[in-house]
């Protein structure tokens, strides 16, 4: 088991580090760094009908949560949709 210390912060709505990627709106709200390389967290704002290039996650889990609107996703050639 890996030991690291954090510090404990707290973040509200569109608060972190901002930054804009292919037309979306991202605010970082964790690091690898903060989380001692366990994993980062980003609250991502998409704009209707968005689409990313393909993207693929070979040595990262990812766990996505839509709060508004659907997200499509694809885990090979099998297709998913999140609805809030």
């Amino acid at each position: 088991m890996r030991s690291f210390q954090t510090k404990p912060y707290v973040l509200d709505n569109e608060e972190g580090q901002f930054l804009q990627a292919l037309g979306a709106s991202v605010f970082i709200k964790a690091t690898s760094e903060q989380t001692g390389g366990s994993f980062n967290l980003f609250e991502v704002a998409c704009p209707p009908d968005y689409a990313t290039p393909l993207l693929i996650h070979y040595t990262q889990d990812v766990a996505v949560y839509v709060l508004e609107g659907a997200l499509t996703l694809f885990w090979g050639i099998e297709k998913k949709k999140a609805l809030t």
